[in-house]
């Protein structure tokens, strides 16, 4: 039997119309950080509760229904609309991408990974060249599902690496703020902390 997270329901309740279908993926993967992606047992026992909630905004054959519309076997990065296989499990995030980072907090390398790995897709960890980035968001919960941690924990790391000037980042009130590696960008953005 799957413990579904009290806390994911009451927040996709309160939000009911605000959350967007990665979103919620992402909150319920991040809940259940004990091994990659979640099974569709836990899939189902969450749209079961979401059933009865009454101010969700999908039903649970909704949910189930997107997942498989957008399930993909590929280890390479599609975009953010796409739910990865990895077995007997889904992910928001490719096989691969557990399999080279799995149960790491190592910012840097998440960074220079999802700029050498991701290319160029109109998506929400784009980027057009190595030194570019990552969105900090898009990158708080990459580490946070793939590290198998918490976002606050991933926050707290980010802010150590910060403080020692191994990344900068942009101002985090920016709805696009994003984290660089320092000893990948050769342009000196005044708009990055110091």
């Amino acid at each position: 039997m799957v413990d579904v997270d009290k806390r994911v329901i009451g927040e996709v309740t309160d939000r009911s119309q605000n959350v967007l279908f990665r979103e919620l993926l992402s909150m319920i993967e991040r809940s259940h950080p004990e091994t990659a992606g979640i099974t569709r047992q836990t899939l189902d026992a969450y749209a079961r509760e979401f059933g009865e909630a009454t101010a969700v905004a999908f039903t649970p054959q909704e949910l189930r229904d997107t997942v498989d519309e957008r399930l993909a076997d590929t280890d390479v990065w599609i975009d953010t609309k796409t739910v990865y296989s990895l077995k007997d499990r889904i992910s928001v995030y490719p096989a691969r991408w557990h399999d080279v980072l799995g149960g790491t907090v190592d910012i840097p390398a998440y960074i220079r990974f999802i700029e050498d790995e991701v290319d160029g897709n109109d998506t929400d960890l784009t980027r057009a060249d190595p030194g570019d980035g990552i969105h900090e968001q898009d990158l708080l919960d990459l580490v946070a599902i793939i590290g198998r941690t918490d976002r606050k924990t991933v926050k707290t790391r980010l802010e150590q690496l910060r403080d020692q000037g191994d990344i900068a980042e942009g101002a985090d009130q920016h709805p696009d703020a994003r984290v660089y590696l320092r000893e990948r960008t050769d342009r000196r953005d005044p708009a990055l902390d110091t």
